[in-house]
């Protein structure tokens, strides 16, 4: 990756900032060449309050709580978010060694290697400073540019729930990946 990138924990007082990157960056989904990569409609394009929600509460919970979250922005040289990965934990008991996670990309980084990136930080800050041994994702099936980057960072496909959403008439398939930290 050419531009100067850096990748930090998300602070409190850019929470607001980084709801409004998340909701552009929720407009791309699976619109032009972008694939689908939320199973939301093409009518409900926006963040829910749910979602903002446990960002906001789950930063400051510990890693032992249930609802705990960490988000990380990735920022240019302006220091502007252009990318972000998050883990949560899955708010089941005896499911600590374990986090769910989330990541996206802004549209004008896309396919520069910055998710690759991000899931290469995320994967080295859960081994040296979280006792997380699996790190969970769900992606649509159809996604297969997100399918091809988890695969070749160490995450296997363990199920798939066949057609689990109908989204704006048409039906997809849901894959669990995980990877474990090693």
């Amino acid at each position: 990756m050419a531009r100067d990138i850096k990748i930090k924990p998300l602070a409190s007082e850019r929470i607001d900032e980084f709801l409004a990157y998340l909701n552009d960056h929720i407009s791309d989904n699976g619109k032009e060449n972008t694939p689908l990569f939320l199973p939301i409609s093409s009518d409900d394009l926006s963040l829910p309050t749910a979602v903002a929600d446990s960002f906001r509460k789950g930063q400051s919970l510990s890693l032992n709580e249930l609802g705990w979250r960490r988000a990380f922005i990735a920022v240019n040289e302006k220091d502007e978010i252009i990318g972000h990965i998050d883990l949560k934990s899955l708010n089941q008991n005896y499911t600590g060694h374990r986090a769910l996670m989330g990541m996206g990309v802004d549209r004008d980084y896309r396919k520069e290697g910055l998710g690759s990136l991000l899931i290469e930080w995320m994967l080295d800050w859960s081994k040296n400073e979280t006792s997380i041994e699996r790190i969970d994702l769900w992606v649509l099936s159809q996604n297969n540019p997100a399918i091809c980057l988890y695969h070749k960072l160490g995450f296997k496909k363990v199920g798939e729930v066949e057609d689990m959403f109908r989204i704006d008439g048409d039906s997809h398939n849901y894959s669990m990946m995980t990877a474990k930290i090693t």
